[in-house]
C-alpha cells in the first residue's frame, strides 16, 4: 500500500516537471527563428549519440 502511495506521488510529481519543461520551453522558444530554436533545443536536450557507453 505505501508503494502504491509513492509511486502514485511520484508520478504527480513528474507529470508536473514535465508540464513545467514543456512551459518553459513553449515561452522560450516563442517568437525565435528556426534557427535559434535548433541552437537552443541542442542545448537543452542532452546528445544522446555521445552517450551510447562505448569509446
Amino acid at each position: 500500500m505505501l508503494r502504491d502511495k509513492f509511486i502514485h506521488y511520484f508520478q504527480q510529481w513528474r507529470e508536473c516537471q514535465l508540464s513545467r519543461g514543456e512551459h518553459w520551453l513553449t515561452q522560450h522558444l516563442a517568437g525565435r527563428s528556426p534557427r535559434e530554436k535548433g541552437t537552443l533545443l541542442a542545448a537543452v536536450v542532452p546528445d544522446i549519440t555521445s552517450s551510447s557507453g562505448s569509446r
